[in-house]
């Protein structure tokens, strides 16, 4: 190889010298510099050497009997390379000599004496002491992007007296050598001086300082900054330079120097590693300084550093890990860097030390402790699938229990994508080596495998048992709860977090039920020998073992939900010993932990999606930051995981479905997606509350708890409390989005059903505790009332047991009371009132009507300055402005009060206490005495009615405005405008024009009829069509109208109106009628019917007119069939000449005829109109009213059917046009296309 030095080296370049090639003496060997005993690695299997290549050795003894032809190579054919070809497999993929399983087909053969005449005895009978340098390292060559050492795995098997061993022969080897750490001239044997440059090599000389046989990695010392590092790994599989944080730290290197850098890097597991920055540093090897750009990581490794191609390629460097040297050429010739065997093999057992996390504030006598005893218990934890032997079936076996009235379901194969069959096929192999599965014929259920991609970009191969679990009964043994053994898990002092390996595989399968597993993959159908993933019923399976395991133990040092186990300790002190008791029942049950999954002797951990601690519950700081890194979402289903996450930490969230609103808004069905300025505040709103949420307590065990309760337009919310020394501390927020029946609930009613959801929630703080609930309303009274029954209160009993008490209940309405008015003048006058209520009332209304006499009263003696004090905190901090006046009856208080004291020049309203207020009882309890012995006069006044004006017009109103009421309110049915008839100037200037249908389907799908009739003489033409288009109803007009009788004046639809245009329903109703008298039970018939029926309608004489329409049409009366079979005058007494004088007749007189049907037709309205109008409620509209829209058919949405509205908008009127018509426009400004009626309005109210 050869190299040149880097160009961006700071060391001088010399002038190079031009020398003539040295002369080889015969005494110096030609391969020099190559290993001896060379042999091409197409002549070797593994330890025999044939005399020719492999390939064609094969070819030669393929056709003995001996040879065996390999089984179907595994794997996806699509993913290999088509270039290369086996003709051992004969396959694609890879080429024969390197093929494995011939070198080990030959090498079994060579040793059983067959092939003794391929094989070269002479460099055969060799064997090597160390690993054969001219084998290629593959399983030690790393991927791209692997920044980890690539060490074999045997290692970890090594037992640790020979490792010791090994090192300590490594350390003398060094020793004796005296190798150095730093970069110093190499060789002069691996050494070659030519005109293109340096050229470097490696000879088995320079493995006398190398401790043989080996597998280490090249482990160096470099110069990084201004430290000597150790433990630099040489790792030509890396893309970049890597540094662990721990050495940038060592290097007394902050974050502020870093530079931004977050692309995310894979290391050998596939798992990305977000870097934190990276740094420019310089790197010292021998003369050469070079700035080098590491990338700095967050994780654990061996090694300090790792210096990958790139750096490598700029010093123009050359690794042997064989030789555990680095070489590159510099301008003062080769110099190289040895590799430290002893550090190497220090930095592979560290890589293969099995580990478990512990508590980082651990004294060190608890941590000695501690590892002391994990490492006396380490049989419990298992290391990979061998070390897990399983339960005994005596202690838990999953049964699927399948309904027999089930048949069993093959699923139908799916296609899989190429990589992942690649996955499902190594997982097979996974669970086949570990026992897990087993291959199976036959199977009468069969599921198909899914791939899905995990977080960390990894793939999970799953089972569909959906038709399985379909077949099997829901196990009814109970999950315990969450919320209370997250609650059980808090506030003690030191925790363990335990986890099982592959805990569901450690559980066997009914040996019955094993084949009802059974899945496809591409290699063939396998089924589970033990619980798989997936099964409806396997938590419960799960949950039922550990119950069985940990029973009494359970709630009081060890929690267990399935597979996540906890071991709890009050004092610290005490947590090895249940430890030890927990490990002694694993190592009974014979069940394994995951220790890569564990942690111990903690004080806080994360449990059930909660962080548990000694101070007690706080949310997964996970789930806040994934939902504070959430972007606003785009559609519905972004919003649906949005409110999800906010589901998942409502328990710590103050009146959540409050703050959802405006995404449960957009979740409705009735609503279309449109994230508004609204949604965009909620949603800030929800992340500045997350940003710093609340820790929730945990109540001792009987202490008494305290509950307030909001009532919102469309939400009850609920906080549970515990009182501490300094305040109240929270334990559990609960909120629910009422549904439309509770909407309608009174106030009151609503404050109860947010008290009964928080019982339905909290059923274990409810009956274990006394839970006081703090409100202002009556609460109590109304679920003592006798005729308050329904779920909310049986709810509340059930759950409560009697155990919730209520406080601070100032309101009972109901009673006949007395006021009380003292005024004191400054001269030191006292005017004593008292009046009697005869009107229910409450406290705080009572308190405004005394203040309100007093106003009254002082307006009447000219009082200018007032100072008002009122023994009601509720009254005057409303009338302060510091209280808002929520209830009607209040508001209504409140606002004549502020008009009264708006008449005086000032006012102060000032709260005492009652104790200070004595002399107004006194007169309060004398208003409501029947009888008094006082000797003195006062004035006892008695009130009627409340003070604010008359209720009935704020009822009226207040109905009025009710939305839902207005929405649902009856149709109208009565007329909102006279009638206006409709009539022709003359014949067929006039046609009402109309569609029937859907009709039953007639021959040419023929499904509607569409009819046009003539205001003047009633004469119809109809056609039938197949579809309702613009084009059919254009060529309707021309063919039947406008070709036969001319263009009309004027051409009138109903336009959604079927009352404006009576004449074409009329004709419809008689058409339809006459058809359904002519059709019996073939239906789509009635094309056929249609010319007899319109006949019959044209010949018939109408009502309205007294005539026909075919005589005041054509003049003439018709000849009908009738007149055939039974002859009449003008069919026996017919001539010509008689026949065209009576035609010219009737011609003369056809516009006499028409006139008098006019006036038939006009008396015949009129009496229509008189009947009509006798029923007329009129109903106008201005413009910018509000108005509601009658629903029509195509406007009543599918699912409503006859429980929906009866009304939709609101829309606004924009103007009139014609007789009782309006223009609308929704509240948009989007005008609606055609006028409005005003039978299909009414107004809207707000």
């Amino acid at each position: 190889m050869v190299a040149k030095p880097p160009v961006d080296q700071i060391v001088a370049q010399p002038k190079p010298t031009i020398a003539k090639p040295v002369a080889r003496s015969g005494n110096t060997s030609k391969n020099l510099s190559a290993p001896r005993n060379f042999v091409a690695p197409t002549f070797r299997a593994f330890e025999t050497v044939f005399k020719e290549p492999i390939y064609k050795v094969m070819e030669k003894i393929k056709r003995e009997p001996f040879f065996v032809w390999p089984p179907k190579m595994i794997g996806n054919p699509a993913l290999k390379d088509g270039n290369l070809y086996c003709s051992y497999h004969r396959e694609r993929g890879h080429m024969t000599e390197n093929c494995h399983l011939l070198k080990v087909h030959l090498e079994k053969l060579a040793s059983e004496g067959y092939l003794d005449q391929y094989v070269n005895r002479d460099l055969s009978s060799k064997k090597e002491t160390g690993p054969d340098p001219r084998q290629p390292q593959s399983l030690n060559t790393p991927a791209a992007g692997i920044i980890h050492v690539i060490h074999n795995p045997s290692c970890s098997a090594v037992s640790s007296p020979s490792c010791r061993f090994k090192m300590q022969k490594a350390a003398h080897l060094r020793r004796s050598f005296s190798i150095r750490d730093a970069a110093h001239p190499a060789p002069i044997y691996s050494v070659r001086a030519g005109n293109m440059g340096q050229a470097i090599s490696f000879s088995d000389d320079d493995l006398r300082d190398v401790q043989l046989p080996h597998n280490d990695p090249l482990v160096v010392t470099l110069r990084i900054g201004n430290y000597d590092v150790q433990r630099v790994l040489i790792d030509q599989g890396s893309f970049a330079e890597v540094m662990y944080q721990d050495l940038y730290g060592k290097l007394g290197l902050g974050e502020a120097e870093l530079t931004d850098f977050t692309t995310p890097i894979f290391g050998f597991s596939g798992e990305p590693v977000v870097p934190l920055g990276k740094i420019m540093l310089p790197v010292l090897a021998g003369p050469i300084n070079l700035q080098t750009e590491f990338i700095v990581v967050r994780a654990s490794s061996p090694y300090n550093a790792i210096m990958g191609r790139d750096w490598l390629h700029r010093m123009r460097a050359v690794p042997s890990t064989l030789h555990q040297k680095l070489r590159f050429p510099t301008a003062d010739g080769v110099m190289e860097l040895n590799g430290d065997q002893v550090a190497a093999k220090q930095c592979v057992l560290a890589a293969t030390k099995k580990k478990v996390a512990e508590g980082s504030n651990l004294s060190p006598a608890d941590r000695e402790c501690l590892l002391r005893v994990l490492i006396d218990n380490q049989d419990i934890f298992a290391w990979s699938v061998y070390d897990a032997p399983g339960v005994s079936s005596d202690l838990a076996s999953h049964s699927l229990n399948i309904k027999p009235e089930h048949r069993p379901v093959v699923q139908k194969r799916r296609k899989l994508a190429p990589e992942r069959a690649t996955i499902v096929l190594e997982e097979v192999e996974r669970l086949l080596a570990s026992g897990a599965i087993r291959e199976v014929q036959y199977p009468a259920w069969l599921s198909n495998t899914v791939v899905v991609r995990k977080k960390n970009g990894k793939w999970r191969v799953c089972i569909d048992f959906t038709d399985l679990n379909k077949a099997c009964p829901k196990d009814p043994f109970p999950l315990p709860r969450i919320d209370q053994l997250v609650d059980s898990a808090s506030r003690h002092a030191r925790l363990s977090f335990l986890d099982a390996f592959q805990g569901y595989h450690q559980i066997p399968m009914n040996p019955a039920d094993q084949e009802k597993t059974a899945f496809i993959t591409p290699r063939g159908t396998y089924c589970y020998r033990v619980m798989p993933f997936g099964l409806k019923n396997a938590g419960a399976t799960y949950q039922r073992m550990v119950t069985k395991m940990f029973g009494p133990m359970l709630g009081k040092t060890v929690e267990v939900y399935i597979d996540d186990m906890l071991v709890k300790s009050l004092r610290e002190e005490d947590h090895i010993a249940d430890l030890l008791q927990v490990f002694n029942i694993l190592r009974r049950d014979n069940l394994r932990l995951n220790a890569s999954k564990c942690t111990f002797g903690v004080g806080s951990g994360k449990f059930l999606g909660h962080i548990v601690s000694r101070r007690g519950i706080e949310a997964n700081p996970d789930q806040i930051a994934a939902l504070i890194n959430l972007a606003e979402p785009r559609n519905i289903k972004q919003v649906q995981r949005l409110t999800g996450m906010i589901a998942a930490l409502g328990r710590f969230i103050s009146r959540s479905a409050d703050k959802c609103k405006p995404f449960f808004r957009l979740l409705g069905k009735r609503s279309r997606f449109e994230w508004d300025e609204e949604c965009s505040v909620a949603f800030q709103a929800i992340k500045a509350y997350l940003s710093t949420p609340p820790c929730l307590s945990i109540p001792n065990p009987g202490e008494p708890l305290f509950l307030y309760l909001a009532v919102s337009d469309h939400a009850v919310s609920a906080v549970l409390v515990r009182e501490s020394t300094q305040d109240q501390r929270p334990v559990f927020f609960v909120s629910k989005t009422m549904d439309e029946a509770e909407l309608r609930y009174l106030p009151l009613e609503k404050a109860a059903l947010a008290l009964l959801y928080a019982a339905k929630k909290l059923p274990h703080y409810f009956q274990s505790s006394t839970v006081t609930v703090l409100s202002d309303l009556p609460l109590k009274m109304l679920l003592q009332r006798s005729d308050f029954t329904g779920r909310i209160k049986n709810g509340i009993s059930s759950r409560s047991r009697g155990r919730v008490g209520f406080h601070g209940e100032d309101h009972q309405m109901g009673r006949i009371g007395g006021q009380e008015s003292l005024l004191i003048s400054p001269e030191g006058l006292v005017l004593e009132q008292a009046v009697r209520l005869k009107f229910s009332a409450s406290n705080n209304e009572a308190e405004y009507e005394a203040m309100l006499i007093g106003l009254r009263t002082a307006k009447k003696l000219g009082a200018g300055n007032l100072q008002i004090f009122c023994d009601s905190q509720l009254v005057a901090n409303q009338i302060s402005g510091e209280y808002q006046a929520r209830d009607d009856r209040m508001s209504a208080y409140l606002t004549v009060a502020r008009t009264l004291l708006s008449e005086f020049d000032s006012t102060h309203v000032a709260q005492i206490g009652r104790e200070h207020n004595s002399h107004a009882d006194v007169l309060a309890k004398l208003a409501t005495a029947l009888e008094s012995d006082m000797q003195r006069t006062v004035c006892i006044e008695t009130l009627e009615q409340p003070s604010f004006q008359d209720q009935e017009a704020d009822a009226l109103k207040y109905v009025q405005e009710c939305d839902k009421c207005q929405r649902f309110a009856p149709m109208i049915h009565q007329p909102a405008r006279e009638l206006n008839p409709l009539s022709s100037p003359w014949p067929f200037a006039q046609w009402g024009l109309d569609i029937v249908g859907p009709l039953p389907r007639a021959p040419g799908n023929k499904k509607f009829l569409i009819t046009a009739t003539d205001y003047f003489t009633k004469w119809i033409e109809a056609e039938p069509l197949s579809n309702i288009r613009d084009v059919d109803t254009k060529r309707f007009l021309w063919k039947s109208i406008i070709t036969r009788f001319g263009i009309p004046w004027a051409v009138i639809s109903d336009n959604g109106y079927p009352q404006s245009n009576g004449q074409a329903e009329i004709s419809n109703k008689v058409v339809l009628s006459g058809i359904k008298r002519k059709l019996e039970a073939a239906k789509g018939k009635w094309v056929e019917e249609l010319p007899s029926v319109l006949w019959t309608y044209r010949t018939t004489v109408r009502r309205s007119t007294n005539e026909t329409p075919f005589a005041l049409a054509f003049g003439v009366e018709a000849v009908i069939p009738l007149e055939i079979g039974m002859p009449t005058i003008r069919t026996t007494e017919f001539t010509v000449q008689t026949n065209e004088e009576r035609l010219g007749k009737d011609l003369d007189l056809v516009e006499e005829k028409r006139n008098l049907a006019v006036v038939r037709l006009a008396a015949y309205q009129q009496q229509m109109r008189r009947e009509h109008n006798k029923n007329v409620k009129p109903r106008t509209f201005r413009a910018g009213d509000l108005v509601l829209r009658k629903v029509m058919a195509n406007t009543r949405r599918p699912n409503d059917g006859k429980l929906g509205p009866n009304w939709e908008g609101p829309y606004k009127v924009l103007s009139q046009t014609g007789h009782g018509a309006y223009r609308l426009e929704d509240l948009d400004g989007k005008p609606i296309p055609r006028p409005w009626n005003t039978c299909n309005l009414r107004k809207y109210f707000f």
